[in-house]
Order: C-alpha cells, then sequence, then structure tokens
C-alpha cells in the first residue's frame, strides 16, 4: 500500500510575541506531544543547509527564528515528526511584517514491529547494548533544498535493549513508500541507553528480508520475525576490535555497505 506524508497546512493565524526575535515562526504543540520528543529538520529560503530544532522539556510551542540580515526570509520548508504520529512536511510562504504560527496535529500512526538477533556479535559480545531505528529520508535533501551530500535521519523508536541471548524488539511507523519519497531503515547499536554509538545492524546475507546499499531495511508495511543481524562497526567499515586495539574479526561478508 502506498503512503503520503501528511501536509501540514493548517490556517495561519498571528502571533502576537515579546520575544527578542523580529521574525520568526511559531509551532504549537497540541496536549499530548512531549516538546522533547519533536524532530524538526527545516530551511528557510535561500539556505542551503538548513538547522535542526533543538528539542526542550515543557514547552507548549516552538519559536523558529526567520531572520537574516535584519530581513526576514521568504518561506520556510520544514519536516515534522513526533512519537505515535504521522510524519509531517510544512512548505509555507512567510508574508512580510507576519509572524505566523502553525499548529502541529497529531495523526495517529500504525506501528509496526520489528524483531530481530544478533547472530554474529562479533568483538561486541559481552557489551550492553540497546537498538534503535532511524529514517533515512532521501527525499529531504530536494524538498528542503539542500546540498545532496547532507541526509536527513530521524530517529523513529525508542531504544530498545539487546536481551542475554542477543534478541531485540521495537516498533517503528507506518512511513511512505511511495516513489516520490524514497528512504530506508536503519538500526544502530549503542552502549546501553545513552552511550557511544558503536555499530550498525546490518541484515545477515542469510537474512529474509532484502537490505539497503547502505545496509538498512527497506520500507514494508511489515516484517517477519526474528530477523538475523550482524554488527558493523561505526569506524571501522566492518571491522571490530578488542579492548586493546587488535582487530578480532572483519565482517565483511555482511558488511558491504
Amino acid at each position: 500500500m502506498t503512503r503520503h506524508i501528511a501536509a501540514f497546512a493548517l490556517a495561519v493565524a498571528a502571533c502576537v510575541c515579546g520575544e527578542r526575535a523580529e521574525h520568526y515562526v511559531e509551532i504549537r504543540l497540541p496536549p499530548g506531544v512531549a516538546s522533547e520528543r519533536l524532530f524538526v529538520r527545516y530551511a528557510l529560503t535561500g539556505d542551503h543547509l538548513g538547522d535542526w530544532l533543538q528539542p526542550r522539556a515543557g514547552l507548549t510551542s516552538y519559536r523558529i527564528g526567520t531572520g537574516s540580515g535584519g530581513r526576514a526570509a521568504a518561506g520556510i520548508r520544514a519536516i515534522l515528526y513526533a512519537p505515535g504520529c504521522a510524519l509531517q512536511i510544512l512548505d509555507a510562504a512567510l508574508p512580510r511584517g507576519e509572524n505566523p504560527a502553525f499548529l502541529f496535529v497529531c495523526q495517529p500512526a500504525r506501528s509496526i514491529r520489528i524483531s530481530g538477533t544478533i547472530a554474529r556479535p562479533g568483538g561486541f559480545a559481552g557489551h550492553r547494548l540497546t537498538v534503535q531505528a532511524k529514517y533515512v529520508a532521501r527525499w529531504a535533501q530536494p524538498f528542503l533544498g539542500l546540498d545532496a551530500s547532507i541526509v536527513t535521519s530521524i530517529p523513529v523508536s525508542d531504544p530498545a535493549d539487546v536481551s542475554p541471548d542477543r534478541r531485540f524488539s521495537l516498533t517503528v511507523p507506518d512511513l511512505p513508500q511511495d516513489a516520490g519519497h524514497p528512504g530506508e531503515l536503519q538500526l544502530w547499536a549503542r552502549e546501553g541507553s545513552g552511550g557511544d554509538l558503536l555499530a550498525q545492524l546490518i541484515p545477515a546475507r542469510d537474512s529474509p528480508v532484502e537490505r539497503t546499499k547502505m545496509g538498512g531495511l527497506r520500507i514494508q508495511d511489515g516484517y517477519p520475525s526474528a530477523i538475523p543481524f550482524s554488527l558493523c562497526g561505526v569506524n571501522d567499515a566492518g571491522r571490530v576490535h578488542d579492548k586493546y586495539g587488535f582487530v578480532t574479526r572483519p565482517l565483511a561478508d555482511d558488511c558491504g555497505r
């Protein structure tokens, strides 16, 4: 089934504010959407680098500055995501002399489960690992008008613990599959819940799922259970090291990223 990203197209309202920023847009949040979990990647008209919203807890709205050199940008494009909600896009002209406000409406998204086993832990055996899914939105660069080398990666799951028998399970939202929104899911392992990024989980060669060129999962309506993965080190293109720095085992068979 083909799915589309919801347009962030609610009525624009005037915003009377007392903050120092002379030009801005306001993103208002409804009850139930935690401000610290809102993801926003945006670019102003003419800006080829864009920026990310820095999340903070306890807010009911965010303000994004739209001024540069004393002048307001002519428009803004943004990709917005909050857990449990469908991915949304904002594409708006910014009327001169106004600071518009937009309401983020959470459109509930179906959850899809991904369960897996780490078949080849290599040098990561014995580590306390958590796994998190990221949606790599390859359509974001042209939509935002960014340089092609700038990749937008959106965390779309909570970290899931890897059990002692190397199993894990997590849920991701129903993501767009249509040709206009190319993307993939990548799974990444950390040391504990907030530790360093250690490795990417690459579907093993004998996995029942098709993997992408960069070792991710293709976007699907569902996935088989107990997908076998291998851990591919972050900094060494598939080689892992022991605590003394020696290579313990190359994972080239599964880490051909």
